[in-house]
């Protein structure tokens, strides 16, 4: 098939690596019936790609057993930056080869045997030198994934780093007040103070704008690069940028139906904005 630079067995699963668009097309239906997050859909992979067609390429891993498919990791093989900053000041930069794995990327079965299959298809790839590294994204730290990502390679390869980053998720009630009221006393009262302070500071002069559609994109994107083209982020080079690649993957959120935008305006000076999925 399109794609396949090699073959492993690796325990009862027979392993290999797509790396062409036409080989990651072949794997749609599979990708698509067990996909839940964003990042890892297959049509904002796929736009990812043909916007960065010289610097990005397709890296999915695929297992099958007596020919049929049971899990794909999904990843991409990317020029990046190694760098380490104080502050603003950087302190070393250096060009890398990176297989990227996508936050959820691993679909299908999940079992600790695949896990381990998976883990040590990327070291073998690693090993013949498909990349100088790989990045796991946002893995669940009670994963067997984590688990074996952080023992199985040899100590001079392992990630060495503990720090985890917290996720928290709620569901929303239908109005404001049922949502503050889950809240203690304390948290709701200052929750309410912001509120009204800011309310009083610009009388009469604060309006927010809500944007859902393909059509908003544009308005959105003028109206949130103000504002953050005057934050600390962009002096870090992260964040939102009003760029054609933001652009893309907004409208394919709003076509999806993903699309959950915000701008706060202080009369018609944008101030603030919030954006997601």
């Amino acid at each position: 098939p399109n794609g396949v630079v090699g073959r492993m067995p690796a325990a009862q699963h027979e392993m290999r690596v797509v790396t062409e668009p036409e080989g990651v097309q072949e794997l749609r239906p599979f990708w698509t019936k067990f996909n839940t997050h964003p990042d890892a859909d297959p049509d904002s992979y796929s736009l990812l790609l043909a916007q960065r067609p010289k610097a990005v390429t397709p890296f999915v891993l695929a297992a099958t057993e007596k020919g049929e498919l049971k899990a794909i990791m999904i990843g991409r093989s990317e020029d990046t930056i190694i760098q380490a900053k104080s502050g603003y000041l950087p302190l070393l930069r250096a060009r890398a080869r990176q297989i990227t794995f996508l936050q959820d990327g691993f679909l299908g079965d999940r079992s600790p045997g695949m896990a381990k299959a998976m883990v040590l298809e990327i070291l073998k790839r690693l090993k013949a030198g498909a990349a100088d590294r790989t990045l796991l994204e946002r893995v669940g730290v009670d994963t067997d994934l984590y688990r074996l990502g952080r023992t199985l390679p040899g100590a001079p390869s392992r990630d060495l780093s503990n720090e985890i980053t917290e996720c928290w998720s709620t569901t929303l009630p239908p109005t404001l007040n049922e949502f503050l009221n889950r809240k203690s006393k304390q948290h709701r009262g200052h929750l309410r103070r912001m509120a009204r302070r800011f309310e009083k500071d610009f009388q009469g002069r604060v309006n927010f704008k809500n944007y859902r559609s393909k059509n908003d994109v544009a308005s959105f994107c003028v109206c949130a690069e103000q504002v953050a083209r005057e934050t600390y982020q962009r002096g870090l080079n992260m964040g939102f940028v009003d760029d054609t690649e933001h652009r893309r993957r907004l409208e394919l959120a709003a076509d999806k139906g993903w699309l959950r935008a915000y701008v706060a305006l202080v009369g018609q000076e944008p101030v603030a904005f919030w954006c997601g999925r």
